[in-house]
């Protein structure tokens, strides 16, 4: 499943240049959000989901 999920996200990337590259792991820091109804940079700033969400929100800001 791995190869397929990196070459399905490979071709999205080179098909369509309107698609964010920013990409958040999957991680249990991620899913305590919902248990501690807080956000990650709250609990967990450093962590590297954090800051894929992070680069997610810098990279949203650009196409404002």
């Amino acid at each position: 499943r791995k190869r397929l999920h990196k070459e399905t996200l490979n071709s999205i990337f080179h098909d369509r240049m309107n698609v964010m590259r920013a990409m958040i792991p999957y991680a249990s820091q991620v899913e305590l959000m919902t248990v501690r109804q807080a956000p990650l940079c709250s609990y967990d700033k450093h962590s590297v989901p954090a800051l894929a969400f992070a680069r997610l929100w810098e990279e949203i800001k650009t196409h404002l």
